[in-house]
C-alpha cells in the first residue's frame, strides 16, 4: 500500500519550535535530564534540528553531533535491517526454525522458534538473564537456548532482549559477520551513517554523552558484559542526524515506494501485522511500549522503537513525518521513565499539532 498525502508536502509549522523549546528546557530545568537532541524531518530532510541542555552534568554544552548510547533502539537500527537484508537476498526465511540453524537446538523447546517470532518478540522467551561474569557468546548463546519457554510460542507479545540477542548470533552465522560488522557494511555505509557504530573510535570519545561515569561506556549490563564482542539488543552509539538519515529512508521507502539498501516491499513487510500482533518486524506498532512515543501519531500505522536510555524514534507515513528524542535520562535520574515517557508523547503531540497541510 502506497500512502498517500492529502497535500503536496506536509511541513512543519514555524511554532512548533517554540512549543519543543519549552517541553525540552522544563525537564532540563527539572533535572530530569541533563540535555537532549530533537530532530524532526520527512521524506524530503530534516525540518527541524537542535541540541538543548548538556551531555554530562560537566558543563559540556550539547551539540548535534553528541553521540548517545542507543540502548535497544540497537534493536531497529542495527539487527532488524541486517536480518531483513538477510532475508531479502535468500540468505535466510522468516519461517527458518533455529532447529534449522543450531544443532544445540534440535530436541530443545526453543528449537522449534522460528526467526520471525523472535522478531516479533512472540518466540517464548523471558526478557532477559543474569549476564556472568567471563562468558563467552557461545555460552551465552547456549544459555538461552536451553531455557525452558516463558509461554507457549507465538501465543502472545513479550518483549525479550533474549530474541535480539539471538538474532545477532544468527547474523553471525549465516553472514560470517558480527552483527557490528554486518551492520557497518551493509546498511550505515550505504545510508551515510557516519557516527553509528558499535565501538566509538578514540577521538570521538569525547562527543559521547555519559550514561555512566566512563565516556562511551554501554549502559546495558548484558551487553557490556560481552565486550569487545557485540550483541544485537543493545550497544549501538549514533547521532540524531544519522538515525534521520534511516528515518527518511523508510518514509521515502513507504511514501514513494524507493528502494534503499531495503526495497521497499521489505519496509511494507516490516512495519505490516495482522491480527493478534502488535509489533512489526523489530518495530513497534501497538505494544503497550509504543503508547506515549506514539501520542498522536497515526495509530497501527505509525511505528517506532525506545531505549533504556532515553532514546526514542517514531515514524509516520501517513503524515509524513518522523520524529527522533536523544536524551540520556540515566544519567541524572536513573529510575526517571515515567519523565522522559511523557516527554516522548508530549513532543509527538506536539509536532502533529503543528503539522499543515
Amino acid at each position: 500500500m502506497k500512502y498517500l498525502l492529502a497535500s503536496l508536502l506536509i511541513t512543519l509549522n514555524a511554532f512548533a519550535l517554540t512549543g519543543i523549546d519549552e517541553l525540552v528546557n522544563k525537564e532540563i530545568k527539572l533535572k530530569h535530564i541533563p540535555g537532549a537532541v530533537v530532530i524532526i524531518g520527512n521524506s524530503k530532510g530534516i525540518t527541524l534540528k537542535k541540541a538543548y541542555g548538556k551531555r554530562d552534568a560537566l558543563n559540556s554544552k550539547n551539540s548535534l553531533s553528541t553521540i548517545y548510547d542507543l540502548a535497544s533502539l540497537t534493536k531497529v537500527i542495527a539487527t532488524t535491517p541486517s536480518i531483513m537484508l538477510l532475508e531479502q537476498n535468500g540468505k535466510l526465511k522468516l519461517g527458518q526454525k533455529l532447529k534449522e540453524i543450531y544443532s544445540i537446538a534440535q530436541d530443545l523447546p526453543t528449537g522449534e522458534i522460528t526467526i520471525e517470532n523472535l522478531m516479533r518478540h512472540r518466540g517464548g522467551l523471558a526478557s532477559g538473564i543474569e549476564p556472568q561474569q567471563g562468558e563467552t557468546i557461545d555460552h551465552l548463546i547456549a544459555r538461552i537456548m536451553n531455557l525452558p519457554l516463558a509461554y507457549p510460542i507465538d501465543t502472545k507479545t513479550h518483549y525479550s532482549d533474549l530474541s535480539f540477542i539471538l538474532l545477532s548470533d544468527v547474523i553471525k552465522k549465516v553472514a560470517e559477520k558480527t552483527v557490528s560488522e554486518f551492520a557497518m557494511e551493509e546498511i550505515f555505509k550505504p545510508l551515510q551513517m557516519k557516527n553509528t557504530t558499535f565501538n566509538v573510535a578514540a577521538p570521538n570519545m569525547k562527543l559521547c554523552a555519559l550514561t555512566l561515569k566512563e565516556r562511551c561506556k554501554v549502559h546495558d549490563p548484558t551487553a557490556a558484559s560481552l565486550l569487545p564482542y557485540p550483541l544485537g539488543h543493545a550497544g549501538a552509539f549514533s547521532t540524531g542526524e544519522d538515525l534521520a538519515l534511516m528515518a527518511q529512508a523508510y518514509l521515502q521507502a513507504l511514501i514513494e515506494e524507493k528502494d534503499f539498501v531495503l526495497k521497499s516491499a521489505t519496509v511494507k513487510k516490516m512495519v505490516t501485522l495482522s491480527e493478534s500482533q502488535e509489533r512489526g518486524l523489530g518495530w513497534d506498532l501497538l505494544s503497550t511500549y509504543a503508547e506515549k512515543p506514539r501520542g498522536d501519531f497515526t495509530k497501527g500505522v505509525s511505528f517506532g522503537h525506545t531505549g533504556f536510555t532515553g532514546t526514542s524514534i517514531w515514524i509516520d507515513p501517513k503524515l509524513n513525518v518522523y520524529l527522533i528524542l536523544l536524551t540520556n535520562r540515566v544519567y541524572t535520574v536513573p529510575n526517571s521513565s515515567e519523565y522522559i515517557g511523557e516527554l516522548r508523547r508530549a513532543l509527538s503531540v506536539e509536532v502533529v499539532k503543528s503539522l499543515k497541510e
